[in-house]
């Protein structure tokens, strides 16, 4: 079964393992590259898809994005791609109230 370690600093996700911290340089990528297009969809459509206690941001936006990660050091120079949707909203929790930012509907 995998376990946290209290000394390790860890990269995503978290049972690649971790780093020793302050062992050499934190690793690079070194050739980043992200497209992205916005646009303003319908409120109703965007509300269905998040979960209490999150409400729609003030404008109901759609972030669709592509990123190429090239040489990335601790994928020995190797790459990866991720693509990904994100809307606009609004975390109003018990504590937490008007938390403004994006939340991801698909990676």
């Amino acid at each position: 079964m995998f376990k946290f370690n209290p000394k390790g600093q860890y990269m995503m996700p978290a049972h690649f393992g971790y780093r020793r911290r302050g062992r050499g340089p934190a690793p690079k990528y070194h050739d980043v590259t992200t497209m992205t297009i916005s646009f303003l969809s319908d409120r109703e459509a965007i509300s269905q898809y998040l979960p209490e206690p999150f409400e729609v941001g003030q404008e109901p936006l759609v972030h669709v994005y592509c990123t190429m990660n090239r040489q990335v050091d601790w994928l020995a120079g190797r790459a990866y791609n991720l693509v990904g949707v994100d809307v606009s909203a609004v975390f109003n929790g018990q504590v937490d109230k008007n938390v403004v930012g994006a939340y991801n509907l698909v990676t």
